[in-house]
């Protein structure tokens, strides 16, 4: 579907039916033909050692719920259009 759609940002949850938001992001990653998509990682899980695995993973954003849907907008804008966030 990635390949079709061709999207600029993805957001992922760590917990997702079928196939987890790591193993999405690491799959993504390692296809050459979706490796510059820009990722949301969008979760509760705010622990310092998922945050540390999505940067790991090459995730350019971690945000964790609750969070300010503004902020979102924010950071799909500036990803899309290239800015640093």
């Amino acid at each position: 579907m990635v390949r079709t759609v061709d999207p600029q940002v993805i957001t992922l949850d760590i917990m997702m039916p079928r196939m987890n938001g790591w193993d999405v992001a690491a799959a993504l990653r390692e296809d050459p033909s979706t490796a510059d998509i820009k990722l949301i990682m969008l979760t509760a899980r705010a622990q310092e050692a998922d945050v540390k695995r999505g940067a790991r993973i090459g995730v350019d954003y971690y945000l964790t719920k609750p969070f300010d849907p503004d902020e979102l907008i924010t950071v799909v804008q500036k990803l899309a259009a290239g800015q640093p966030v």
